[in-house]
């Protein structure tokens, strides 16, 4: 019993302290704060954010295609070759990895639907009885580029599943510049 009232009290002294040696400030929002107290947000640079069309799909693009000297028709025209790769590579992360981002991903998302909604695309409960119904409703919607030096880059790559609204959450597949090295994980 001491021990409980002890915890309680050192616990609530540390509450306190915390609240009593944080910065002030005039906001009561949980917006992020610089040095100088400041709010601050990360800089989107709109102009490289584009739409493309793909066989129907809409797909937003982050690139900065004249800093990397990329042509802009080329990179078009290997997205269907990419979206390929990075399918199979989560097939074969889903399958094949002792921990497998993609189907922990995947599990989680069927089976935390309604019947209803997966019914709408032909899937149900469990997710293992109709996951290879899946891997075709993934849906590329975004291609980001990460800066790694003046000259180098990685590829981001978001899926989400056609025919169900999936805006939280994204598989994301990691790739060189080049789409090799794939590596799989997930994004908000």
């Amino acid at each position: 019993m001491k021990n409980k009232i002890l915890f309680t009290i050192v616990i609530g002294v540390a509450v306190i302290a915390i609240f009593f040696m944080r910065k002030p400030t005039n906001n009561t929002d949980f917006i992020p704060v610089n040095d100088q107290g400041e709010q601050y947000f990360e800089e989107l640079d709109l102009q490289n954010m584009k739409f493309i069309y793909i066989d129907n799909d809409s797909i937003l693009i982050d690139i900065d295609f004249k800093q990397y000297n990329i042509n802009e028709d080329s990179f078009k025209r290997n997205i269907p070759r990419l979206n390929k790769m990075n399918i199979s590579a989560i097939q074969k992360d889903y399958f094949n990895t002792k921990y497998s981002v993609s189907k922990s991903r995947l599990d989680f998302f069927i089976n935390n639907r309604t019947e209803e909604q997966l019914s709408k695309v032909g899937l149900g409960k469990p997710a293992s009885e109709y996951i290879n119904d899946l891997f075709p409703l993934l849906q590329l919607v975004v291609v980001r580029m990460e800066p790694i030096d003046s000259h180098h880059y990685n590829m981001s790559f978001f899926y989400t599943l056609r025919g169900i609204l999936e805006e939280d959450m994204y598989l994301v597949v990691f790739t060189d510049e080049d789409g090799n090295s794939p590596e799989i994980g997930w994004d908000t």
